[in-house]
């Protein structure tokens, strides 16, 4: 009997230490994990199809975390809310924007946040905000639409022209121009041909000479 009692007590004590290792790991990884990662949000008002929770973030093309939880804001639809687990020194700073961006063939969707130094000063979360807010830059894919957009406006704009310019109106006037101008040409070629043959023209003009003693017309 005295060796089952303690058997039993044996295995609770385990089943106790087990326990108490699991809490502590736990809890050690969390502290950890936030020790070593800051929480940065990103309003994108663009498309954000391809990115997805734990894509991963890179600065400048170095990588530094990833993108913790994706949500739409229920203020605005036309507005995906991105918050970000970033190592904890990197150098988020006022001129550090976000950015929807794929990697080369494979088309892997990830954030990736570039800084030009423009403005060097740390972000921090202002009054009302839960966490730093980092401004977003245009994708690529949303410039390059922004500029085919614009070319098509472009091109439009251009078509209308062509059909004003070419109306029965128009292309009457451009063809009295035309006749006018060749009718001016061939004067000025046959003004050129006189003064070659009579170059005495440029003084006298084209008026004829005055009859000599014995001449008639």
């Amino acid at each position: 009997m005295e060796t089952t009692v303690n058997y039993a007590r044996v295995g609770a004590f385990v089943i106790i230490l087990f326990i108490l290792m699991m809490v502590g790991v736990i809890g050690l990884s969390k502290g950890f994990s936030s020790g070593q990662y800051t929480t940065y949000q990103v309003f994108m008002r663009e498309s954000i199809s391809g990115l997805s929770v734990d894509a991963p973030i890179e600065f400048n093309g170095v990588p530094i975390g990833r993108v913790q939880a994706i949500e739409i804001d229920q203020k605005d639809p036309q507005v995906v809310i991105l918050l970000l687990d970033v190592r904890r020194l990197t150098p988020i700073t006022q001129g550090t924007r976000a950015m929807l961006n794929t990697k080369g063939l494979t088309g892997i969707a990830y954030l990736a946040l570039i800084d030009k130094g423009t403005d060097v000063r740390p972000l921090i979360a202002l009054p009302g905000e839960s966490f730093p807010v980092i401004k977003t830059a245009p994708s690529l894919l949303m410039r390059f639409d922004s500029t085919f957009t614009e070319i098509s406006r472009s091109l439009a704009d251009v078509s209308i022209a062509m059909k004003l310019l070419l109306d029965t109106d128009n292309l009457q006037s451009i063809k009295h121009i035309l006749y006018n101008t060749n009718i001016a040409t061939k004067n000025i070629s046959d003004i050129t041909r006189s003064v070659k043959l009579n170059p005495s023209i440029l003084i006298r003009g084209q008026a004829p000479l005055p009859l000599g003693p014995g001449e008639s017309r």
